[in-house]
């Protein structure tokens, strides 16, 4: 019935609880599980030249906090045994 899966993350409690559900279907229909972290890389483009400069840090940090959701999802999809994944 569902052949791929598709798990938007942010890191919370309650998005680790839809990759729960989502494994747990995956098992069940053989499906490929994805799990999705939007991240977005121009969070201040409209407030002009001066929060430009300090993009950079903010980036880094936003993508070292996706990177952890990420490597949460994937153990909890790893621990719920034969899934396909795709990250």
């Amino acid at each position: 019935m569902f052949k791929h899966i598709l798990v938007p993350i942010d890191g919370s409690e309650t998005s680790m609880l839809a990759v729960s559900k989502a494994t747990a279907l995956a098992k069940t229909f053989g499906s490929v599980v994805t799990a999705l972290y939007v991240l977005d890389p121009h969070p201040f483009t409209g407030m002009g030249g001066d929060f430009a400069v300090g993009q950079s840090p903010l980036l880094l940090a936003a993508t070292a906090e996706a990177n952890v959701a990420l490597d949460a999802a994937l153990h909890a999809i790893l621990d719920g045994g034969d899934t396909y994944l795709t990250v």
